[in-house]
């Protein structure tokens, strides 16, 4: 499944209900091997793109669209692409409820936190900037405009896309694709690399990855089908998480508040924690270290291969099922602890409240 036909659909519809006179559209072509886009608001769509240049068309709308400013050059190492907006107040009928940001005088946003493996999305230069809080809302008073962009990139590129609210869509793409949204929802299919995503709020869909997978959100689902890659790092503040098909080395799921729910998983390492929310795991593979740990909930872990592992269940409150042979060193109601085959690995599980069940697939 690819979502650039829907995303291209949802620009056509939010053209349709802009008068024609209040919409105008250009073109931008951004070389080097890392290109940066800042936007507010609006529609992105990122799709492969040919050639040696990343390529932008932007479609403005709103009746202020004529107050927005295009700047282009070299900030911390990324070519760049800056619409800047002409007021604090940001008037975006699509947008549900009020988002803030804080925007630098120069247009840029976002992109001052450290992510995982030590990437810096921003500089020091950036951190020092003056900035200003943009309040976006769906009606009030301020500057009503937007713009919608159409992205293809190169294969290789790096491609950084900061969206404060709307949404991105991204299919086809191979490279390094990085996106700081805030109140944004991701879709994206067929991406080969390395996929980061940092959103505040919005759902994250990814179907078709190969290589390392950074998704986070603030506040929103988690989805991800038919991914592999030697990291595959998972988090939601609040929110569920749900996949399927995935391989890696190395699998973390964090939700603060969520369900987990992952079938076909093949992992050495995989570590689940949910502060309050059941964890469902169908795993296919052998493993050195897996551990589950959540605050409130149950524990449905289901091994297609019977484990070499020093094995620990404790439930503050709940049974503990077990269905293949282990030597027991201890077995409570609420503990059991022992080793299944020859212990070279460690199977964990700690729950506060709800049953543990381990079976053969």
């Amino acid at each position: 499944m690819t979502f650039s036909g829907t995303a291209l659909a949802l620009t056509i519809a939010s053209v349709l209900l802009v008068p024609q006179e209040t919409l105008a559209q250009d073109s931008y072509s951004l070389s080097g091997q890392r290109v940066a886009i800042y936007n507010l608001v609006g529609e992105v769509e990122i799709v492969a793109g040919t050639g040696s240049e990343v390529s932008v068309e932007v479609i403005t709308g709103g009746e202020d669209r004529g107050e927005l400013r295009f700047e282009t050059g070299e900030k911390c190492g990324a070519n760049t692409l800056r619409i800047v907006y002409p007021d604090d107040d940001i008037v975006y009928p699509t947008i549900r409820g009020r988002t803030q940001v804080h925007v630098r005088d120069d247009g840029t946003f976002y992109g001052h936190h450290n992510w995982h493996r030590g990437f810096d999305w921003g500089c020091e230069t950036q951190r020092r900037r003056q900035n200003e809080e943009v309040e976006i809302s769906n009606r009030g008073r301020g500057a009503e405009a937007f713009a919608d962009l159409r992205i293809e990139v190169p294969e290789g590129k790096t491609l950084e896309v900061y969206l404060a609210a709307g949404r991105i869509t991204a299919d086809n793409i191979s490279g390094r694709l990085i996106i700081d949204a805030g109140a944004v929802t991701v879709e994206a299919s067929n991406v080969e690399g390395e996929f980061l995503v940092d959103t505040g709020s919005g759902s994250i869909n990814l179907d078709g990855g190969r290589g390392d997978i950074f998704l986070d959100t603030g506040s929103g689902e988690i989805e991800v089908r038919n991914i592999e890659g030697d990291v595959v790092i998972l988090d939601t503040g609040s929110g569920q998480v749900t996949g399927s098909s995935i391989t890696t080395s190395n699998l973390s799921v964090d939700t603060g508040s969520g369900s987990v729910d992952l079938t076909a998983v093949t992992s050495s390492d995989i570590n689940i924690d949910t502060g309050s929310g059941s964890v469902d795991l169908t795993l296919l593979s052998a493993f050195d270290d897996l551990v589950i740990d959540t605050g409130s909930g149950s524990v449905d872990l289901r091994l297609a291969v019977e484990p070499d592992a020093r094995i620990e269940v404790d439930t503050g409150s709940g049974g503990i099922d077990i269905d293949f042979p282990i030597s027991v060193r201890r077995w409570e109601r609420t503990n059991v602890t022992g080793t299944a085959g020859n212990g070279s690995g460690r199977l964990l599980i700690d729950t506060g409240s709800g049953g543990v069940s381990i079976s053969r697939r």
